[in-house]
């Protein structure tokens, strides 16, 4: 076979970008969140005659990649590349594992990124039959390289476009002119849910941009449509053509090599570099990574609303009460188990009623403002109950109990009244009365405010009743104005009047 010398170089750092932006090689500035997780396989192959063959040889690659997620917006990528070529009979072959490529990735808020990374030289060749004089193997530069690459991405609503650049240091020296890789990309996607249509264009400089260089030859660009299908938010499939666009021959080759490379043989410019075209079929799989789904939210002009707050308790033991709240052309609102509740309502004058089981409603008016909070508080007494034996509402305010002129003793009339109204108290806890006692006109003023204080006192210490307000009244208020015995006799009493 004839002995001439290969060229050893690296296009396009193998990306795993398809997985769920739409692309292929083209690496979006979108970020992977903490703990996203991805894993795909890529496979390109294509067909190709090299210079001094008359049969096509056969090629292609395989990628292993996946990238994982440390926090927001930072993720880790490792890439394994297998490649291969062969001419028909499988006589003449080249196998074995390329560049490896370790990776790291940081997003700006899905616009703007940059990824630095490290490909790791594999050496030389040892697979195939006829590599016994240590073929070097073209899809390898045989040293560490290292490189960055930075992405800015833009949406137009469905439309995604994302340009990049990228730069590689080829440490591996073969001729005088170091072998720096400069790469442009620039691509654009449409997302239709499950289908993902791209198309990119990528090209690539060696050894500089003065013109076509004698060593490495022209640059190389390619043009790249391809389509990605979603079946589900974790699953991706790509299927994408790479055309060369540069017009650039097959063969290329590089005219000097270090002096231990003397015995290399004939191998072709560089899988995914020369060939004028070439398929990609890929399937990836991705964890942790939620869609991104574009929703349409159509505003209507609403009218600006207040809000009724407040809280319904028991009157007598403080404690939250489950009420209907009723505003008048409105369903009833119900209080939660601890007695809250809240009524978005248009501004405007309302009359509110709260009601419950058990309980004498109350009701009481409000007026709102445009966005104004308005908080309406309910005591709830409890519902009045006239035990066997007890008094009405109407008979306890009626009530009068009488007392001797000069004494502030109970008489035995007194006390029959005295136990039927602490029989109804204590059948009513929520119920308050207020002791008022009075006197006649005999006696000065002063002393008289004191008898009945002291009426007032006689009785309430009858009923023993926490509670019970006492008032004394002296000789004002009369019931009857008249001066004689009669009239005085009505007007030395204790009378009682509902208070709550």
């Amino acid at each position: 076979m004839k002995k001439i010398y290969g060229v050893c170089v690296c296009i396009l750092v193998a990306t795993m970008a398809w997985g769920y932006t739409g692309f292929l090689r083209v690496e979006p500035a979108t970020g992977m969140p903490k703990g996203g997780f991805d894993i795909g396989l890529l496979v390109r192959g294509f067909t190709y005659t090299p210079q001094g063959a008359t049969d096509a040889y056969n090629g292609g690659r395989v990628v292993l990649g996946m990238d994982y997620g440390i926090i927001d917006n930072f993720a880790i990528g490792l890439w394994v590349p297998y490649w291969g070529d062969f001419n028909p009979d499988w006589n003449n072959r080249e196998m074995g594992l390329g560049d490896i490529g370790i990776g790291a990735k940081y997003s700006i808020a899905d616009i703007f990124a940059i990824e630095p990374f490290l490909l790791t030289g594999t050496g030389k060749d040892v697979y195939g039959p006829n590599n016994g004089e240590g073929r070097f193997r073209y899809f390898t530069t045989g040293a560490m390289d290292y490189g960055a690459r930075a992405a800015l991405s833009f949406n137009i609503g469905k439309l995604r476009l994302t340009g990049g650049v990228g730069y590689i240091y080829h440490s591996a020296k073969r001729t005088p002119i170091n072998a720096d890789q400069y790469i442009g990309q620039v691509g654009v996607s449409y997302d239709l849910g499950k289908v993902q249509p791209f198309v990119e264009l990528i090209g690539e400089e060696l050894g500089g941009f003065e013109g076509d260089n004698p060593v490495f030859g022209p640059e190389r660009a390619y043009l790249i449509p391809g389509v990605v299908f979603k079946p589900n938010s974790n699953l991706s499939l790509l299927l994408a053509v790479d055309v060369d666009v540069s017009g650039v021959s097959e063969d290329v080759f590089c005219n000097t090599y270090p002096a231990d490379w003397k015995n290399a043989y004939y191998v072709t410019a560089g899988p995914g570099k020369e060939q004028p075209w070439a398929v990609n079929f890929g399937v990836k799989y991705t964890i942790g990574v939620k869609p991104v789904k574009e929703i349409i939210v159509e505003v209507e002009e609403v009218a600006i609303t207040g809000n009724i707050i407040g809280r319904v308790t028991d009157r007598v033991t403080g404690k939250p009460i489950q009420a209907s709240i009723a505003i008048a052309g409105m369903e009833p609102v119900t209080t939660d188990i601890d007695g809250n509740y809240t009524i978005k309502i248009e501004p405007g004058t309302y009359k509110l009623e709260a009601e419950s089981d058990g309980y004498v409603s109350a009701t009481t008016e409000v007026t709102i403002e445009n966005g104004e909070i308005f908080r309406v508080n309910f005591l709830l007494s409890p519902t009045f109950v006239i035990p066997e034996g007890g008094l009405s509402l109407e008979e306890i305010t009626s009530l009068h109990i009488l007392f001797d002129f000069d004494r502030a003793t109970l008489t035995e009339e007194a006390k029959i009244i005295l136990d039927k109204l602490a029989l109804t108290l204590m059948h009513n806890p929520g119920l308050r009365v207020e002791i008022q006692g009075y006197a006649c006109e005999i006696g000065t003023e002063e002393y008289n405010l004191d008898l009945s204080i002291r009426r007032a006192e006689a009785v309430r210490d009858y009923l023993i009743k926490k509670g019970v307000g006492i008032k004394g009244f002296g000789e004002t208020k009369p019931i009857d104005p008249g001066h004689t015995k009669k009239a005085r006799a009505k007007n030395r009493r204790v009378e009682f009047v509902i208070i709550q």
